[in-house]
């Protein structure tokens, strides 16, 4: 026999703890003789009953009035009845209860009742439209004139538009169903075309053949000084020529359309010549008249002297270098007698 001691809190067990625990002996028949004929025995028998448990109701002022909901299960107990029985030549003639213990005790149950009073709900109902996309198809097509293997776009696909109308229901503002009031497609996708070619493919022809062209190459002007040359004067002492650039490409063809072009060789194979100009840097005096009004035979005579001038600096250019120095000699001669003649046609007026 074994004793507990049982933690409640409102009716709910919430702890068990062994208190004394009682080994029971094994029960033997008595026998009593009586005279001697009639044999009398004894013996111990043990049962159980289950024991109800009780319900209570709670109030619960969160629960909606007249719901009521099971906070705790109810759970049955256990009784144990020991009793004494009499035999009297095996036949039983008395039954004694020696002991009655609720071994196992009930857990009563809790319902909670509620106490809240009900407010009608405010049912609202609103349509929400909503879109989906609709995706393309793709479809293939032959195409004789693509070579074989060879996909391309002919159409470009484009998704299309679903839309969808729900009526959606409120309870006191918040979402309590959903219905769909419609579903179409509003825009219909465009299909996908790919033409995917057939035509043979025939192995190109490739050829390259050597192409060959010249450029003229500019010559450079350069400018020597010459002391016999008047300051401001300048001849050709060197014509200038122009050079040669040759420049060969190697030219690829596939099926006799050209495919590529590369430079094999640019090279100057006549180099350009410079020319050499000669540039005087001779200081030439010049001649004043004391503010004396000039005679028109005098001005004749110096533009005379100053054409010749001219015309022996241009034959100078035609001549070879060679003859600079004579050429120059034969100027400022001429120079001086043009400037005696003058003086000596101002001196007779």
């Amino acid at each position: 026999e074994v004793t507990y001691e049982v933690t409640k809190v409102d009716g709910v067990e919430k702890s068990r703890k062994e208190v004394s625990r009682k080994t029971k002996k094994v029960a033997k028949n008595k026998i009593t003789y009586t005279g001697s004929k009639a044999v009398v025995t004894t013996k111990e028998v043990t049962k159980t009953e289950e024991v109800a448990f009780q319900t209570r109701e709670v109030e619960n002022a969160l629960l909606a009035e007249g719901v009521r909901r099971v906070k705790t299960a109810g759970q049955k107990g256990v009784r144990t009845i020991v009793e004494t029985v009499t035999y009297t030549d095996g036949k039983e003639t008395g039954r004694e209860v020696k002991s009655n213990t609720i071994t196992t005790p009930a857990v009563d149950e809790v319902v909670e009742v509620g106490t809240k009073k009900v407010v009608a709900p405010v049912v609202t109902t609103k349509e929400e439209t909503k879109t989906e996309e609709v995706a393309f198809q793709t479809k293939e097509v032959t195409n004789p004139d693509l070579p074989e293997g060879t996909r391309r776009v002919k159409t470009a696909g484009q998704k299309g538009v679903r839309t969808i109308v729900e009526t959606v229901t409120y309870t006191d503002g918040v979402e309590t169903g959903r219905v769909e009031k419609s579903n179409t497609i509003t825009t219909p996708a465009v299909d996908k075309i790919v033409e995917v070619g057939t035509k043979k493919v025939v192995a190109p022809v490739v050829t390259t053949k050597e192409e060959t062209k010249t450029e003229e190459v500019a010559f450079q002007v350069k400018e020597v000084q010459n002391a016999d040359l008047p300051e401001g004067s300048r001849q050709v002492k060197a014509v200038g020529k122009k050079g040669v650039r040759t420049i060969v490409y190697t030219v690829t063809y596939t099926d006799g359309v050209e495919t590529g072009r590369v430079e094999k060789s640019n090279t100057i194979t006549t180099p350009a010549v410079d020319e050499i100009v000669e540039v005087g840097t001779k200081k030439v005096a010049s001649t004043t008249t004391n503010g004396d009004k000039k005679d028109p035979a005098t001005t004749g005579n110096q533009a005379e002297s100053t054409k010749k001038e001219e015309t022996a600096s241009q034959d100078k250019k035609a001549l070879p270098s060679t003859g600079t120095a004579v050429s120059s000699l034969l100027s400022v001669i001429g120079l001086a007698f043009a400037s005696l003649a003058a003086f000596v046609l101002r001196k007779k007026d």
